[in-house]
């Protein structure tokens, strides 16, 4: 009897050990009527195997619904996952969820819904994820498509006023400003990938998108990207956009057209990466691009293809593979020669006299100088007044973008503010003389306008050796003032009013130990 038992318990764990984890779940549902039940009730439902059976997800209900690595499959001509207004879904696990009739889709939202796993796919026509509630899908998700009949994603309304749920806006039914977030997970295949129609508000934060047939996103109304990957491999635009004031309901134009790109990457085949929806009879709507990467097929000329009355594309940033047109560019910004574009900035180097003795190692807007810094004597003005006190020193040279007009641009050093044309050399720079003496860092502002803003830095690295004040220095000479003679005035000469400043500078920067040389100032 003993090696009996034995023998059953050893089977017993056998069967344990070879069983997957997923079936011994404890709350798993096995079929479709446990299923149902299960959501009906709400709370945290588990799949414990391949089921076709189609659910709702009640108003007043939040059910999290854990794929388990099963799959789930419409039952007769519905949705396979409806979740309706006032309830809450959320997905998760790795599995699959599949709809296999046209005109029925996977998941179709007047609700909450937030898909963190699974794997979403069709075989019929139509929409794998419809959206009119709130939606939000995480790096977990996966979404596929082999039909190009419609858009594979499709938040908002096809047609606002149809008076149809699921085409257009119903009071007590679905919500008026349908709303995507997208901040991961895979999307390839549809008509186009995603939709954004009428009434609809879509965000992307993340996730690769793929499309062969038209566009990877389509937006009617109100869309910003901040990152992702976007690819499309047809002569269409990889995003397309289009706006339509004459689509109302009330006072809401429901084909606003704004779009905002600040972050991501853009690639075709093809000519364009941002263009207009229905083409040359299409309207692009607002278009504001501050950052991203856009590749398209080398030689275009239509990178940016913007088309209708009031049409408006700013790009203020951003890298693009081909040229950008000057029409489209923000105000004060350039594209430079590897396809950047950004707001024109200075540069910084060691001052010609190279104060501080060891050269600086300089990285864009930092000056680093981490070696033996020198002791030089009082600086002094052509009229003998102290502009920077005996001691350790260094100075940097702050040069002007090339060919920018600094009429406006003003320094900012220790709450202290100059204009930048009243310190600026002739060849548009000037030169910042501060005193050190141990390990550190400063920084200051140079605003080329109200809107571009560089910071400057130098750094006193660890490193760095102080020279020791000599026994007995050496003040350089400084030069008398000619004595005036009787006879006519020479009007004063443009060095004059360097001069002057000069000594205003450092009277104003005294307490903070900078001193502004300009190159005429100094010479005198």
């Amino acid at each position: 009897m003993k090696k009996r038992i034995l023998a059953s318990l050893l089977a017993l764990c056998m069967f344990i050990a070879a069983a997957p984890f997923s079936a011994l779940a404890a709350d798993a549902v096995t079929t479709g009527e446990a299923l149902l039940a299960a959501v009906e009730n709400g709370g945290e439902v588990t799949l414990g195997g391949d089921l076709a059976q189609s659910i709702v997800i009640p108003a007043g209900k939040t059910v999290t619904l854990n794929l388990n690595g099963f799959t789930l499959t419409n039952s007769g001509s519905t949705d396979t996952i409806t979740v309706l207004q006032g309830a809450s879904l959320t997905v998760t696990g790795s599995g699959t969820v599949k709809n296999t009739v046209d005109g029925r889709g996977v998941v179709y939202n007047n609700g909450t819904a937030v898909l963190n796993g699974g794997r979403y796919e069709r075989t019929g026509e139509w929409y794998v994820l419809l959206n009119h509630g709130s939606m939000t899908i995480g790096d977990g998700a996966e979404v596929v498509s082999g039909s190009t009949f419609s858009s594979m994603i499709e938040n908002g309304y096809q047609n606002y006023g149809s008076g149809s749920e699921r085409t257009g806006y119903v009071a007590g039914t679905n919500a008026p400003n349908p709303s995507l977030t997208i901040l991961g997970g895979s999307f390839s295949g549809g008509l186009n990938t995603v939709k954004n129609d009428d009434g609809g508000t879509l965000a992307i934060h993340g996730g690769t998108f793929s499309n062969t047939t038209q566009a990877a996103i389509l937006n009617w109304n109100t869309a910003a990207i901040t990152g992702g990957e976007f690819e499309v491999s047809t002569d269409f635009a990889v995003i397309l956009n289009g706006k339509d004031e004459s689509n109302t309901s009330g006072d809401e134009v429901l084909n606003k057209g704004d779009l905002t790109i600040e972050g991501g990457v853009f690639s075709t085949t093809g000519a364009t990466a941002v263009g207009t929806m229905n083409g040359t009879s299409g309207n692009i709507g607002s278009v504001k691009i501050s950052g991203g990467t856009f590749e398209v097929a080398e030689g275009s000329d239509s990178i940016i293809s913007a088309h209708g009355d009031g049409a408006a594309v700013t790009v203020s940033g951003g890298q693009f593979s081909e040229s950008v047109p000057q029409d489209y560019l923000a105000p004060g910004v350039e594209q430079d020669e590897n396809g950047e574009i950004a707001k024109p900035q200075g540069t910084m180097q060691w001052d010609a006299d190279q104060t501080g003795g060891t050269a600086p190692v300089i990285s864009g807007s930092t000056a680093l100088f981490d070696g033996k810094i020198g002791w030089y004597d009082t600086l002094t003005d052509a009229q003998g007044n102290v502009i920077l006190k005996a001691g350790n020193r260094i100075g940097v040279q702050i040069n002007a973008p090339a060919g920018f007009d600094t009429s406006n641009s003003v320094v900012y050093i220790d709450g202290v503010e100059v204009p930048w044309d009243e310190i600026r050399d002739g060849d548009n720079y000037f030169v910042l003389y501060t005193l050190v003496d141990s390990a550190g860092s400063f920084s200051f502002e140079v605003a080329w306008s109200e809107d571009n803003v560089q910071t400057f830095t130098v750094e006193i690295g660890e490193n760095a050796t102080f020279a020791a004040k000599p026994a007995d220095p050496v003040k350089p000479p400084v030069e008398e003032p000619p004595v005036e003679e009787e006879g006519p005035v020479n009007p004063p000469t443009g060095d004059l009013p360097a001069a002057a400043l000069f000594a205003l500078l450092a009277l104003a920067l005294a307490c903070t130990g900078f001193v502004l040389v300009s190159k005429k100032a100094k010479a005198r």
